[in-house]
């Protein structure tokens, strides 16, 4: 088999296998309604179905690799194949980060993939599983009184990323106080806790 027929082959296996799930299981990436997001209405009640971190990742993998599959081979999904991992977050860090990964492709790189790079990049280092994945929810005024009362401040590591993966590149002139000026300006840049605390 020459490589073509051979990559044909292997699509039309997939497809087969992506049509067998479909007959057994309803669909799972389905848009969430309002409904679903404002959760329970009695705020002691569980959900029927509990999902976990775990099951989110792999219907995000699983909606990733349907939506590569079934469309033309072609520039845009390369382009998304590589901001996804010049972007890139592990589902290692954390469960928050495990259960944002589908989405943050889905969100920060799908919409702006063919648009400005300033509108992707605001749009990857805002979304939950990168502030989460570099630790910037972490990141506190040293003197404010927040820091001061939990003994914490600047978590550099979004900023550092910013400048040395995302954008300039290591050895392109920055000193460590930019980097560190640059964390104080995006300390803030988090997601709110229990509550609408930080």
């Amino acid at each position: 088999l020459d490589s073509t027929a051979a990559i044909q082959a292997s699509m039309a296996a997939a497809l087969e296998r992506k049509a067998a799930r479909s007959e057994k299981a309803p669909a799972v990436m389905q848009p969430m309604a309002a409904d679903d997001l404002a959760g329970p209405a009695n705020a002691k009640a569980k959900p029927a179905v509990p999902r976990l971190e775990a099951d989110i990742y792999r219907d995000e993998a699983q909606a990733r690799f349907d939506k590569a599959l079934a469309a033309a081979p072609g520039f845009v999904e390369r382009l998304v194949g590589f901001w996804s991992n010049h972007f890139c977050v592990s589902i290692a860090k954390a469960p928050v980060v495990r259960a944002s990964a589908g989405a943050f492709e889905r969100e920060a790189i799908r919409p702006f993939v063919l648009g400005r790079f300033a509108d992707m990049l605001l749009a990857v280092e805002h979304h939950p599983a990168m502030l989460f994945y570099l630790d910037n929810q972490q990141s506190i005024g040293p003197d404010s009184r927040a820091g001061k009362r939990r003994g914490r401040g600047l978590n550099e590591n979004l900023a550092r990323e910013i400048l040395e993966l995302h954008t300039l590149g290591v050895g392109s002139g920055y000193a460590q106080a930019d980097v560190t000026s640059f964390a104080a300006m995006l300390t803030g840049w988090t997601m709110a806790g229990r509550e609408g605390r930080l």
